[in-house]
């Protein structure tokens, strides 16, 4: 897009706001962001740079109670004209930056949150308007942050900070992305939509007043494979065999052991827990919203619930779907997996279960159509559930949560091995965005495909930022020798203890 384009596009737009005018500019200065980063690096273009960025602030910016009103003509035309004052015309970017300066410092501690101060679900729209020319996220850092930040110092050299690391830049080098750091902007989201909201700010109530003192559980949850009721279809085109769960062989009972599980993990103190992929059926997770809502577990006030292979309605697609219920058991939001599951063959002859269902690899029969990622602003900063192998790195919507600055991604997952895919995945999230990663799997894939071994058999894990940073659960128990061993409480994870109680990779 050329400057002139530019021009057009915020004058015969009729429905934009000045959010709208920050997403047409940062597209255009990403597009040119190294040539931007060298002239910010003279001084004295820097310093005008700034100048006008004050200016614009000053005197073109609509005020804040009106910034999120549509721009009128008048408006827009004073606000390219003023854009147009410059005596080079190849600095129309270092022009237009400075707006974003100016844009970023007016308006970067705007709360953008529910009006229903008692209403978890009900969520703003994006900042803009007109969605067609990009979205603008209000960005928020984690509350946790000073805990990371306090503790960055022992792992990197004096003088840089956490978000100078989570940038990627060198220190004292001025830097688009460093100076916009208020605002996500998202222009091409290569297929997947982004629903983005904040979660009612009284959700905050729930939670301790130190969030240092939040504890997170995870619980392993089912031990044997036999336990699941698993459906196998004719080859499809690919000579893969389509496989879907269709329940469990004694739901009531895994109900039981969630609800016992609970209940160790309040008494202990756990504020949020994640439970496994898979492992969480419409029955079980109906006694957990039921167990919440009658404060069977008062300390707890957020369940990840797993997963199951669910329809939103007789007759719809079926998709890998992941609940997340809050206080009183109401459902916060709901995450579809994206990314389906294909167990090759020779890892499922591992399993002697799955050994029995079919003579090809297996492929996880759900509908990935329309991939929506959900991403909500939590007491504890901001917040991900990425199923299983939608964790994994090389898919391009990972570069939308680095952009929205997501830092806590809870991953339920079905995992026979963890390394070193999940972990380095889990680490890129950490230095990308100060990410906590937590990923709870069940007991099963890992304990059946390690039969034989004598060793401690990874099941979960929690990744915190800086080095070393992982805390792993483990099971030494042999296969056939566990009956829903109560051991969930093992797996407590206390914001306060990183990085202290972490071990070394």
């Amino acid at each position: 897009m050329q400057a002139e384009q530019l021009e057009q596009l915020m004058l015969q737009k009729n429905d934009i706001n000045i959010f709208d005018i920050f997403a047409i500019l940062y597209a255009y200065c990403n597009a040119r962001f190294s040539a931007i980063e060298r002239s910010l690096r003279q001084v004295d273009i820097y310093r005008a740079v700034e100048s006008k960025a004050l200016y614009f602030e000053n005197t073109v910016l609509p005020p804040i109670e009106r910034c999120l009103f549509p721009l009128d003509l008048e408006s827009r035309t004073l606000l390219l004209s003023k854009l147009r004052n410059t005596d080079n015309q190849n600095s129309n970017e270092l022009q237009f930056y400075a707006v974003l300066r100016a844009i970023d410092s007016a308006y970067g501690n705007m709360v953008a949150g529910s009006r229903n101060r008692w209403n978890f679900t009900e969520l703003p729209p994006q900042l803009n308007l007109n969605t067609d020319l990009g979205r603008v996220y209000h960005k928020q850092p984690s509350p946790v942050y000073p805990l990371i930040e306090r503790h960055f110092g022992e792992y990197f050299a004096p003088g840089r900070k956490a978000n100078w690391i989570r940038k990627g830049i060198d220190v004292g080098v001025p830097n688009l992305r460093y100076y916009l750091d208020h605002f996500a902007c998202l222009r091409n989201t290569n297929g997947y939509d982004v629903d983005f909201g904040v979660l009612d700010s009284s959700i905050s109530q729930c939670f301790p007043a130190d969030l240092a003192e939040c504890r997170i559980g995870l619980v392993p949850l089912i031990d044997q494979f036999e336990q699941f009721d698993i459906k196998c279809f004719d080859l499809d085109s690919q000579n893969k065999t389509p496989f879907r769960f269709m329940g469990l062989k004694e739901p009531k009972r895994v109900a039981n052991e969630a609800i016992a599980a609970l209940k160790r993990l309040s008494d202990k103190g756990a504020t949020i827990v994640i439970l496994p992929e898979l492992c969480v059926p419409g029955v079980v997770r109906k006694a957990i919203a039921d167990g919440l809502k009658n404060d069977l577990f008062p300390n707890v006030k957020m369940v990840i619930a797993g997963s199951f292979h669910d329809q939103h309605q007789q007759g719809s697609d079926w998709c890998n779907i992941a609940y997340v219920l809050g206080p009183g058991g109401q459902q916060l939001w709901q995450q579809k997996k994206m990314q389906p599951y294909t167990c090759m063959h020779y890892e499922a002859q591992r399993i002697s279960y799955l050994a029995n269902l079919a003579n090809s690899d297996l492929h996880e029969d759900i509908s990935t159509s329309d991939p929506i990622i959900v991403v909500r602003d939590t007491p504890l900063g901001r917040m991900v559930v990425l199923i299983c192998r939608d964790l994994l790195p090389n898919h391009v919507y990972q570069e939308i949560l680095f952009d929205l600055g997501v830092n806590f991604i809870c991953t339920p997952a079905l995992c026979s091995t963890l390394e070193p895919e999940f972990t380095l995945a889990a680490y890129r999230f950490a230095v990308q965005s100060q990410a906590i990663t937590l990923l709870s799997s069940a007991c099963a894939p890992a304990r059946e495909s390690h039969a034989g071994i004598n060793s401690l058999v990874k099941v979960s894990f929690a990744i915190f930022p800086g080095f070393p940073a992982v805390r792993w659960f483990y099971c030494d128990i042999p296969p056939g020798e566990c009956t829903y061993r109560k051991c969930s409480d093992d797996f407590i994870v206390q914001l306060g203890d990183w990085p202290r109680r972490f071990e070394p990779i």
